[in-house]
């Protein structure tokens, strides 16, 4: 009976997460935008031509401009998944994921545990998300990040944690 109940709790969560499978994998034909999308996945595959996980590089030289994550993480990707398109989005993909299962638990945190799926999918509807999760720009991982900061917020307030990581 128990191994029932676990398997019919486990197959509902796997439903609820194969809901949000559409929305975030596109394999249809795109290219990168040009300004942000390509100066970034420009820099990760300089990164991995001269072998400098440190200083983000522009033709050549140093450029401070901006912080290196992004383009961090798009060289982790092409360096284990080769260059593609799929390995570009990858990292924002699963912050995308990330943001999802965040937003989810934030929902629970605060309403309760009846309609938790309401919010994500909100979420991941709103075409301005959709758009941003299917780019190589660090927006959604920034966004990902502030919503994991929220929650461990909210759970330490609740649970009268001090410090509180998800």
């Amino acid at each position: 009976m128990i191994k029932r109940i676990i398997l019919q709790t486990y197959l509902r969560r796997l439903y609820q997460i194969l809901l949000f499978v559409p929305l975030l994998i596109y394999f249809g034909k795109r290219s990168l935008i040009a300004f942000d999308e390509g100066f970034y996945t420009l820099q990760a595959k300089w990164i991995l031509e001269n072998n400098d996980w440190i200083s983000p590089m522009w033709w050549g030289e140093i450029n401070l401009d901006r912080t290196i994550g992004i383009q961090y993480c798009l060289a982790l990707s092409q360096k284990f998944f080769g260059s593609s398109n799929i390995s570009n989005i990858l990292p924002v993909t699963l912050s995308g994921m990330i943001m999802i299962l965040s937003t989810y638990h934030i929902h629970k945190e605060l309403i309760g545990r009846k309609f938790a799926i309401v919010s994500p999918l909100i979420l991941a509807t709103t075409l301005l998300w959709v758009n941003y999760v299917h780019m190589a720009t660090q927006d959604i991982i920034f966004a990902s990040l502030i919503t994991i900061g929220i929650l461990s917020s909210i759970k330490s307030a609740k649970y009268k944690i001090n410090l509180y990581f998800v």
